[in-house]
Formats: C-alpha cells, sequence, structure tokens
C-alpha cells in the first residue's frame, strides 16, 4: 500500500497575508473521511480556531471536491462559511505550461 504526504498550510490573514506550514502527515489512507479527519487533528494539535478556516485548497480530485462525499462536503458540513480554494502547485503549473 502507498503511503501519501499531505502538506497541511496555514495562511493566517488577520494579520497580514502571511503563510505558515504547520504539518506534514503520512499516510495510507486517501479516503475523504480520513484526510478530514487529519485535517481537524492538525488543526486541534496547534490549537487553531476551526471557525476561523475560510477556505481549503486542493487538487480537483473527486475526493477533494466531489458533490456528494469529499473533503470540501465534510467540511462544509461543519463550516457553511468555507470556499473553494485552488492548489498553488496547480496554478503555477498552470501559469507556466506551454
Amino acid at each position: 500500500m502507498d503511503t501519501v504526504m499531505f502538506l497541511n498550510n496555514v495562511q493566517l490573514t488577520y494579520v497580514g497575508v502571511k503563510r505558515d506550514f504547520t504539518d506534514f502527515l503520512e499516510d495510507s489512507r486517501e479516503a475523504a473521511l480520513d484526510i478530514f479527519k487529519n485535517i481537524i487533528k492538525v488543526i486541534d494539535d496547534h490549537q487553531l480556531n476551526i471557525y476561523n478556516l475560510t477556505s481549503i485548497g486542493a487538487d480537483n480530485a473527486n475526493v477533494n471536491f466531489g458533490e456528494y462525499h469529499s473533503v470540501f462536503k465534510l467540511l462544509k458540513d461543519r463550516l457553511p462559511h468555507i470556499l473553494k480554494g485552488n492548489s498553488y502547485a496547480h496554478v503555477l503549473h498552470n501559469g507556466v505550461k506551454g
């Protein structure tokens, strides 16, 4: 079974735009619920207020942004105000490809 690494990054906008690395996880489970639980764990471990989370950025894989059972849907159920963000890696890739 492959292990997938998740980079968790937080952008703190209440002090201006600042990006801060919070955690790097290895997890062989790629289901939406497992990813959601990892996000909640990182937020709790760093004593961040989940209700200040305004958006989630990820690639457009179904597990992340699918309509019925995705990481975004699980977060949206808890945080109705949350918005879909972009993956910085995909934005960079699309900006430089020929």
